[in-house]
């Protein structure tokens, strides 16, 4: 691990995290492997792609935080946006000298609950105030570049929504969207159904809609490069309602637990701390039971996301749960903002290049006629 500075910034001191590589499928890793890891080590990238056929990883996570900071507890977070897998563990190992204070701990990473990249960073706290954050190392774990249009949280359906087609709807679907919401004049683009018992969202893009192709959300390669830009305001689109789906679905399941505790605080018979205890608890047990197809993991990297000012778990979730009893609207309103934060409209959405592309056919088109269109 490289050298940290002796260097503060608005309180926060310089901090650094390093991952090694142990075992792969409980099995030691040769020096030919570990020598592929270090190449770009320095670079904080780990290269699991390089290796095939590999189940789970054992990997080794050093932090490292200057004494002056006195930190005493560090958190690290494992978050994969590609699935939508997150994780916060804390390390508990701790060794400590004049100059820093390091941490450290082992981790076996999965390869069925992420894709693409995964990032490891750690949070350095000094009684639960934010002392310290390292710099996030990347884990590459198989060859995807980009978020695939599939993910762990939703599955993608693509289907013809109009009555005895080649590739109709499921049928249990078909009642609700060719019956009740069949209105003349209109064709719906999408329908997300709630969670399976694989804990997936479905969205179902509807394929008798015009102009619309499943070949269409192939990778880049697989399109005309001016069809990009509109690709990702679909998929924008359809992401954006699957999350508030999700949102919604979780919302309510949340919103109906401890009531009983939540008339004793009313009443008080108990305080906000004891309400606060009790409501992650029931939350815990609610959402770790798997009979509600959904996960307490779920709950986690939605609450990180919603409010991503608090480090504290545990008061994300019971802020979660106080919001749904108290001010609906302003947790729908964090959701909307939350969902763009994983999105990222200013990395995925060249507007002005699109812009640019339609301007540049436009002239071209009218060219022809003597006319031009100033852009």
């Amino acid at each position: 691990m490289s050298s940290i500075k002796s260097i503060t910034k608005f309180d926060i001191f310089d901090s650094d995290i390093d991952v090694n590589i142990l075992k792969l499928d409980n099995n030691k890793v040769s020096r030919q492997i570990n020598s592929s890891w270090e190449n770009t080590h320095s670079q904080k990238k780990g290269h699991l792609n390089k290796f095939h056929d590999w189940k789970t990883v054992e990997l080794q996570i050093l932090g490292q935080v200057d004494a002056k900071s006195k930190c005493d507890e560090a958190i690290l977070k494992i978050n994969c946006d590609w699935t939508n897998f997150y994780n916060q563990i804390k390390l508990n190992n701790i060794k400590k000298n004049k100059n820093e204070i390091n941490f450290s701990t082992t981790y076996t990473l999965n390869k069925n609950l992420v894709s693409s990249e995964v990032t490891f960073s750690i949070d350095f706290l000094n009684k639960g105030k934010l002392v310290g954050e390292s710099k996030r190392f990347s884990v590459f774990v198989d060859s995807r570049i980009k978020p695939d249009i599939d993910s762990s949280q939703f599955t993608w359906i693509f289907s013809e929504f109009d009555k005895d087609t080649e590739n109709e709807i499921p049928a249990e679907y078909r009642a609700l969207v060719q019956k009740e919401f069949n209105l003349r004049g209109h064709k719906p683009i999408s329908f997300f159904s709630t969670p399976d018992s694989e804990n997936k969202l479905g969205i179902h893009v509807n394929l008798s809609f015009p102009g619309l192709d499943e070949n269409f959300f192939n990778d880049n390669e697989h399109i005309p490069e001016s069809l990009i830009g509109l690709r990702d305001l679909l998929e924008a689109y359809y992401r954006s309602n699957a999350y508030m789906v999700q949102f919604t679905n979780l919302t309510f399941l949340i919103q109906a637990l401890a009531q009983a505790d939540r008339k004793k605080y009313v009443e008080e018979e108990i305080s906000e701390d004891e309400l606060e205890n009790r409501v992650v608890e029931a939350i815990n047990n609610k959402f770790d039971s798997g009979s509600i197809g959904t996960s307490m993991e779920l709950v986690n990297y939605l609450s990180s996301l919603i409010f991503p000012k608090e480090k504290n778990e545990k008061r994300r979730v019971y802020d979660w749960w106080k919001y749904a009893q108290e001010n609906q609207q302003l947790l729908i309103e964090r959701f909307n903002l939350s969902f763009q934060t994983v999105f990222n409209p200013l990395k995925k959405l060249n507007l002005e290049e699109m812009i640019e592309d339609l301007m540049t056919i436009e002239n071209s088109k009218n060219s022809d006629s003597g006319e031009t269109i100033d852009s």
